[in-house]
């Protein structure tokens, strides 16, 4: 039962991960120089000249992958959540013969997993044509990429925000998207934060906070 639910998620989302998918590997293209549309269009939306810089460093990699797989984490935890309400499926999902509490773990499961399979994918990517000779001028050390894998943190806190906004009972005007706003600002001081022990205190309290609300609302809402 769990791998058909598995599945029915992948599938319902699937138009939304290969939207994600697409734009994140036109970034990574993007970054690595490599740009099949006039800088005109891209200026106004925050492109500023592909290639040049040194990889994950200065050429705007965590930049763009973040706006790519931000967007992907916030619409993906909305769409797992808040979708099956509007739809009216809620109903028929929590009548299934297993817990309640398992359904939405299979749904944060094949979220969270699908967030970091594509960012790992986007990483190593643009590592390996950076470690490629003759690609760019610089030097290039793996450890370069530290930065980058910080979003391994940053998105899951994102997609569980989003989660969370989604199965609160709330107004769409009023405060339902809190959660998500403190994500967001939760996610912003992750990012800056220097200190990857500090990093990883600050992600941990961020999942342990979202997960509380969830299973709170979870095992409270009637559906």
């Amino acid at each position: 039962m769990l791998r058909q639910l598995a599945i029915k998620e992948l599938r319902e989302s699937l138009g939304l991960l290969a939207v994600g998918t697409l734009a994140t590997a036109w970034s990574v293209a993007y970054v690595s120089g490599y740009s099949i549309l006039p800088d005109w269009i891209l200026y106004p939306l925050g492109f500023y000249g592909s290639g040049g810089g040194v990889p994950f460093i200065t050429n705007r990699f965590v930049y763009y992958t973040t706006i790519c797989l931000g967007g992907l984490a916030i619409g993906l935890g909305l769409k797992q959540s808040a979708w099956e309400d509007i739809r009216g499926t809620y109903q028929f999902l929590l009548h299934r013969p297993i817990s309640r509490q398992e359904i939405y773990v299979t749904k944060l499961a094949v979220g969270i997993v699908a967030l970091l399979l594509i960012l790992t994918v986007a990483i190593l990517a643009h590592g390996l044509w950076a470690a490629t000779p003759g690609t760019h001028g610089g030097p290039f050390e793996w450890s370069m990429s530290l930065r980058a894998w910080r979003l391994a943190l940053v998105l899951p806190l994102l997609y569980l925000g989003a989660f969370l906004s989604g199965v609160r009972p709330a107004n769409w005007f009023g405060t339902r998207l809190v959660p998500l706003v403190v994500a967001i600002f939760w996610s912003v001081l992750i990012s800056v934060v220097p200190f990857w022990s500090v990093v990883v205190l600050m992600a941990l309290v961020g999942y342990g906070f979202a997960l509380v609300g969830i299973a709170y609302y979870v095992s409270e809402r009637d559906y």
